[in-house]
């Protein structure tokens, strides 16, 4: 039963969404990685919401099966999970909104959404 809980909360990350998901893992909640990141993704909440963003935070014991689920093996790690549900970007130091935004918008998905927004 209780791997069958755990299963389906991971099939959150695993399936196709309406979201873009940013997940930001770290060994403890005051990595100095993880304040840059969340003080550089404050600076533009419009760009994040015009992409579809939606930002997870993980740290320390409390989240230990998403660290074995994602396998994270490092203090610090960002994945952009696309929205068919397949990791796109992995990087195990803050990223930069520019190569976020700059990833996402070459996704054909992103493409087909920025030509709909234009008619």
């Amino acid at each position: 039963m209780f791997q069958l809980i755990i299963l389906t909360l991971l099939s959150a990350y695993t399936t196709s969404s309406d979201k873009r998901m940013l997940l930001i893992f770290a060994d403890k909640a005051s990595n100095p990685a993880l304040k840059e990141q969340m003080q550089a993704l404050k600076a533009d909440t419009r760009g994040l919401a015009e992409r579809d963003i939606e930002i997870h935070t993980y740290y320390g014991d409390r989240d230990i099966k998403m660290f074995k689920h994602k396998k994270i093996r490092s203090n610090y790690t960002v994945i952009l999970v696309g929205k068919d549900g397949g990791d796109k970007l992995r990087v195990t130091s803050p990223v930069t909104l520019k190569t976020l935004f700059s990833t996402i918008d070459e996704m054909p998905m992103r493409q087909a959404e920025m030509a709909r927004l234009v008619k």
